[in-house]
C-alpha cells in the first residue's frame, strides 16, 4: 500500500471526533403503481385529500385502493371513484392529524440527516445506518419513523451522503456519482476540492466507516467524512417503472412500483425492488402524477440560439451563454415540492428533444420588463415544424397554457419583441412540464 495513502488515512482517523450528527436518510422515491386488489380503510383520525387532475379537492376516507383505482367515501356520504389518472395526489392526515406542521405536503426539518440515495431515484433520510460486516443489506431507520427500521439490499444503493453539501462541493460530488466505478469510494474534503480513497466498505455503525484499502482495514470517524459512493459492480434494472411517489414525514421521497394497505399501514415495493411498510400517520403524500410530468429544464436541448433585434456578428453565441437560462439536462421527473421559473429574452429561440410517450405541454406564461411597465412581448410554441401556440402578451398578465404534443419528436420556443428595439423583455415560463400519458 502507498506510503502516502496509509499516512493520510492514518491522520484522518487520528483526528478528534466531533460529536456525531443524528443518522438521518433522505429518500426521493419514485413508484410504480402495480396495485394489489386489497382493500383500503383508514383509522378514524386520519382523513384524506384528494386532490384531481381537474383542480377539485375532496376530504374522506379510502374504501378501497386495487386495480389502479381509489374509492373515496366523501365527507358528504357520497362515494367516489377516480382511476389513478385522474388523480393528482392523496395529501394524508391533513384534517384532525396529530402531525399538524406536517399539513400542505411539508415534512420535518432534516438538516442534520443522513441521505441515503437508492439507484432509482428514492432518498431515504434517516436516523441510523448500520451495515455489519459481510452483511449484503443496509440498516436504515427513517428519520421521524417508527420501528427499527428497513433492510435496503447494498446493490440498490449509490451513497450515503454524511453531510449536508456546501454549494461549491455540489458539482463535485455530482460529477463523482456520474463516473461509474469498480470499487467504493470514502469521500473527503482536501480544501476545495473533494477527493476519495478507493476500496470496500466493510462496515458502518455509530460514528465510524470500516473500510478496506489494499488488505488494510481501517476505522475512519464519520466526522471526518463526506460521504461514500458504493461501487457500481452488480448493480442492474429491476424493470419497474414508477406509477406513484410517497413522500414520508422525516423527509424521506420513494417511487414505488406497487403499493396496497390495510386500515393500520401501507405497504409498497420501490422502482429498486424493495419492501417498505408505514403507518398511515408516517406519511404525508402520495402523489399519482409527479412521475407523468418531466420539468422543462431538464429536457435535453436541441439547439439553442440568440438573435438579437439588432445582429452583432460574432456575439450571438456569447449572449447567448448570458441571456438564457440554464438548459440541456437529462429526462428527470419533478422533484418533491418542486417549482420552477425559466425566463427567455426577446430574440431567444430554444429547441428541446420531446419524450416518448409526451402528450401535453403546460404552464403558465408571462410577458416581464425591468425597464418599462407597458409592451408586447411574442411567444411562439411550435411542435417539430407545426405551430401550436401564438400569442402576443401584455407585460405582467400571465396566461396559463395547455397544448397538445402528441407525436412530437421536438418542442421549439421562439420569443420575440412586438414593440421597440426588443431589449429588456423577457418571456417567464412558470413550472413548464411536459406531461406523459399513461404506461
Amino acid at each position: 500500500m502507498p506510503k502516502r495513502i496509509v499516512i493520510e488515512l492514518v491522520n484522518l482517523i487520528a483526528q478528534p471526533v466531533r460529536t456525531a450528527a443524528l443518522l438521518c436518510v433522505s429518500c426521493v422515491g419514485w413508484v410504480l403503481a402495480i396495485v394489489v386488489s386489497v382493500p383500503l380503510t383508514l383509522a378514524e383520525d386520519v382523513p384524506i385529500t384528494a386532490e384531481t387532475s381537474r383542480g377539485e379537492s375532496l376530504v374522506g376516507k379510502p374504501i378501497k385502493l386495487a386495480d389502479g383505482r381509489l374509492e373515496l367515501a366523501s365527507d358528504e356520504g357520497q362515494v367516489l371513484t377516480f382511476a389513478f389518472a385522474q388523480l393528482e395526489r392523496l395529501l394524508v392526515g391533513q384534517k384532525g392529524s396529530r402531525y399538524p406542521e406536517l399539513a400542505a405536503g411539508r415534512s420535518v426539518s432534516t438538516k442534520d440527516s443522513w441521505e441515503v440515495a437508492l439507484v432509482g431515484g428514492s432518498r431515504l433520510r434517516c436516523q441510523e445506518v448500520e451495515l455489519s460486516p459481510r452483511a449484503s443489506q443496509l440498516r436504515c431507520k427513517l428519520a421521524n419513523g417508527a420501528g427499527r427500521g428497513h433492510e435496503i439490499s447494498l446493490k440498490a444503493v449509490a451513497f450515503v451522503l454524511f453531510r449536508q453539501l456546501e454549494p461549491s462541493f455540489r458539482p463535485q460530488w455530482e460529477e463523482l456519482e456520474k463516473s461509474a466505478a469498480e470499487r467504493d469510494r470514502l469521500v473527503v474534503t482536501r480544501g476545495e476540492f473533494l477527493d476519495y480513497y478507493p476500496g470496500t466498505v466493510v462496515a458502518i455503525s455509530p460514528g465510524q466507516v470500516t473500510f478496506q484499502i489494499e488488505g488494510e482495514t481501517l476505522d475512519v470517524p464519520i466526522s471526518r467524512l463526506v460521504g461514500i459512493l458504493l461501487a457500481a459492480s452488480g448493480r442492474g434494472s429491476t424493470g419497474l417503472r414508477a406509477a406513484c411517489c410517497v413522500e414520508h414525514r422525516g423527509g424521506s421521497v420513494i417511487w414505488a412500483a406497487s403499493i396496497s394497505a390495510t386500515s393500520e399501514e401501507v405497504r409498497l415495493v420501490s422502482v429498486e425492488d424493495q419492501a417498505f411498510a408505514f403507518p398511515w400517520d408516517e406519511l404525508v403524500v402520495i402523489d399519482f402524477s409527479r412521475h407523468r410530468q418531466i420539468p422543462l429544464s431538464s429536457l435535453p436541448v436541441v439547439e439553442e440560439k440568440f438573435e438579437p433585434f439588432v445582429p452583432i456578428p460574432g456575439l450571438e453565441e456569447n449572449l447567448a451563454r448570458i441571456l438564457l437560462p440554464p438548459l440541456g439536462k437529462t429526462f428527470e421527473p419533478v422533484p418533491a415540492g418542486a417549482t420552477e421559473d425559466l425566463t427567455f429574452p426577446a430574440g431567444a429561440s430554444v429547441t428541446w428533444r420531446l419524450p416518448e410517450g409526451a402528450t401535453h405541454f403546460r404552464g403558465t406564461v408571462e410577458a416581464v420588463s425591468k425597464l418599462t411597465r407597458s409592451g408586447l412581448v411574442a411567444i411562439r410554441l411550435f411542435v417539430d415544424e407545426r405551430l401550436v401556440f401564438e400569442r402576443d402578451l401584455p407585460l405582467a398578465q400571465p396566461e396559463a397554457l395547455e397544448v397538445p404534443v402528441a407525436g412530437g419528436k421536438i418542442l421549439r420556443l421562439k420569443v420575440s419583441a412586438v414593440q421597440a428595439a426588443g431589449f429588456g423583455f423577457f418571456i417567464r415560463v412558470r413550472n413548464g412540464r411536459v406531461i406523459l400519458g399513461e404506461n
